[in-house]
């Protein structure tokens, strides 16, 4: 059964899709670009700061789905100017440095909503409930 999970710390949908679907140990994150979320804007600053921005939401949301960064089994990065991916690369080592990475994927694009130079979608595996979803 898909169910469809929300939360404050992720950007509000700008169009008709959900942010993150559950189905069974499964949860899918939408593809999330560099949004302050209390702004509703795209951050300033480029590759790096957009990653850090969407590296940030996704872990301040991981509580309102009882998920925790061990739960991330895979990341698609998309990237607007792969000539700055070591820029990804850099917000990315500051998050797991310390614990195992997910596997992930890379693909360069031509364009991401809102002129982005990165998305990323998340996708994570809970086999044991540990909370309230």
């Amino acid at each position: 059964m898909r169910e469809i999970l929300t939360s404050p710390h992720l950007p509000a949908a700008a169009f008709r899709y959900s942010s993150m679907v559950k189905c069974g140990p499964l949860y899918q994150m939408a593809g999330q670009i560099g949004i302050d979320v209390d702004r509703g804007k795209l951050v300033r600053g480029g590759t790096y700061a957009e990653t850090r921005t969407i590296l940030h939401n996704m872990q301040a949301s991981l509580p309102d789905f009882a998920l925790t960064l061990d739960d991330l089994m895979h990341a698609t990065v998309f990237c607007a100017c792969f000539e700055e991916f070591h820029l990804v690369n850099q917000a990315w080592e500051e998050v797991f440095a310390t614990i195992a990475p997910p596997t992930r994927s890379a693909v360069g694009v031509t364009h991401l909503p809102l002129s982005a130079r990165v998305e990323i979608e998340f996708r994570f595996y809970r086999a044991t409930t540990r909370g309230q979803r």
